[in-house]
């Protein structure tokens, strides 16, 4: 093997461990930061000092839960791990991003100029996108999707009891997939702009595009009646057609 190609590896491998280190700091911060209120005596806490991780599952509970259920631990660990859980989760939405830009920087050599014209041009909107789907999928569609699920309890009189991973792990992926499902246009449209796809093959197919992300939608979903993705569909639907307006824009100059 060349020098050259041991260079590029010596880059890629300092990259890597920059990014693993990226993780491990944030990780380790956010096991660490206050709650706002992190003195606060009348808050659950350890040794009078309320960490943040506590306040957001805390916020969550409230949020989402109704009055009466009750969070309990499969294992005496469980609690330990929650809290370890959810920091990682916290720490990898610091590291992506800083991920992608060293990937970025990494293969920037290899592109043309407007390769990365393209690229950079779909950075901002797919972080305003992601950001406003996380945001929406919080605000509506969890409180929903709990509602869906917890109907039938009262009329029944069943104890309402929630595993405290399961409801970490659910209020996670679906924020994660509200971002990802909002940010498709953005992943679309540097594919026609490119000549890679054609949006004559997205207008032929957009029904079988559909059901595939309904399908999807559903999977992660735990809601059984379907009733709480539909709010998260009908936008993710109008995003879909108006990729395929632009991406006809887009042709046309092209």
């Amino acid at each position: 093997m060349d020098s050259s190609a041991w260079k590029y590896i010596d880059e890629l491998a300092g990259r890597i461990k920059r990014i693993l280190l990226v993780f491990i700091i944030s990780l380790l911060v956010f096991l660490a930061l206050p709650a706002p209120n992190p003195f606060d005596l009348k808050t659950s806490s350890i040794f009078f000092y309320d960490t943040l991780i506590f306040w957001l599952i805390r916020t969550m509970e409230v949020a989402y839960l109704p009055q009466g259920a009750k969070i309990f631990s499969i294992s005496i660990t469980s609690p330990l791990f929650s809290v370890i859980q959810m920091a990682l989760y916290l720490a990898l939405a610091i590291t992506i991003p800083y991920a992608f830009k060293e990937i970025y920087a990494f293969i920037s050599p290899a592109l043309y100029k407007r390769e990365k014209k393209v690229i950079r041009k779909y950075l901002l909107p797919f972080g305003i996108l992601y950001v406003t789907g996380a945001i929406y999928t919080t605000i509506f569609i969890l409180p929903l999707t709990f509602r869906a699920l917890i109907f039938l309890y009262e009329p029944l009189n069943i104890e309402l009891l929630i595993n405290l991973n399961d409801f970490i792990n659910m209020v996670v992926l679906m924020v994660i997939l509200g971002g990802v499902l909002f940010s498709l246009p953005t992943l679309i449209l540097p594919l026609i702009e490119a000549g890679i796809l054609k949006v004559r093959t997205l207008s032929k197919n957009r029904v079988l595009i559909y059901l595939i992300v309904a399908f999807i939608a559903g999977l992660i979903s735990p809601d059984p009646t379907f009733l709480s993705v539909i709010p998260l569909l009908i936008p993710v639907y109008v995003l879909y057609e108006g990729t395929i307006i632009i991406g006809k824009k887009l042709e046309n100059k092209q």
